[in-house]
């Protein structure tokens, strides 16, 4: 009985051993993820867009994007959360890693508001462990209260054409998710070192062919709605996935 004691509390000695001595990954690396409206590195506020019969000249491009999932791929069995401050200033909760996770993506709590009008910004700056990473994934979060109104997306600005100038607004509750892969090889984070993922919406060929000038007016003024030239708002969503992308 004495050996058979002795014997299990080696083999239990030999097992916490082995995991104290088994290194777990560290977050070396950082990852900064940003939101741009153009595929250009000096993007800036949007200006003016050809558009049908006319231009566009866009104020605001309010988003709400819900949680934003980026897959990585070099086999961390771990799975990562953001912990560091968002772009609205609120902080974000990192999940824990659980036993025998199967990735080491990335996920970051939203809901964040963003203006694509304003040229790139940073949505959010995350410690991370080193590794691959193919594909972002996010769908946008619906709110209630003001400037969304319900919506989920909001676009305010002026049509111009050759006799007036008439403002819109467009407003949308699209809530579908949007999967976007990181072209070639991914983009890889060093350790020791910092990569950017960029969301780029494409303002100008977004709205380049929605047809301002057909649209029906109210009190002097375009509203794209699901009430209003729901036709005009079909097509704007349409852009929305077409012309979103992700890259380095």
């Amino acid at each position: 009985m004495k050996k058979i004691i002795i014997l299990t509390s080696m083999v239990a000695l030999l097992t916490s051993c082995s995991r104290l001595s088994s290194v777990s990954p560290t977050k070396t690396a950082s990852l900064n993820l940003l939101v741009s409206n153009s595929k250009t590195k000096t993007s800036g506020q949007a200006g003016k867009i050809t558009a049908a019969n006319g231009t566009v000249e866009v104020s605001s491009f309010l988003m709400s994007i819900a949680n934003v999932h980026i897959q990585e791929n070099s086999g961390n069995d771990v799975q990562q959360g953001g912990n560091n401050q968002s772009n609205d200033g609120s902080d974000t909760t990192e999940s824990n890693s659980p036993e025998g996770s199967e990735n080491a993506d990335v996920i970051l709590a939203g809901p964040f508001t963003v203006d694509a009008a304003n040229g790139t910004v940073s949505l959010q700056n995350v410690d991370v462990f080193p590794g691959t990473f193919k594909k972002v994934e996010f769908s946008m979060a619906v709110q209630s209260g003001i400037p969304f109104n319900g919506g989920s997306i909001v676009v305010k600005g002026f049509f111009k054409s050759t006799t007036s100038s008439i403002p819109f607004t467009i407003q949308s509750a699209f809530s579908n998710q949007i999967q976007l892969p990181l072209l070639g090889n991914g983009i890889t984070a060093k350790a020791k070192s910092a990569a950017t993922i960029t969301i780029i919406v494409n303002v100008t060929q977004l709205l380049s062919n929605i047809d301002f000038g057909g649209a029906t007016l109210t009190n002097g003024e375009i509203h794209i709605d699901a009430a209003t030239n729901n036709g005009l708002l079909k097509a704007f969503e349409t852009n929305f996935v077409t012309f979103t992308e992700a890259s380095e």
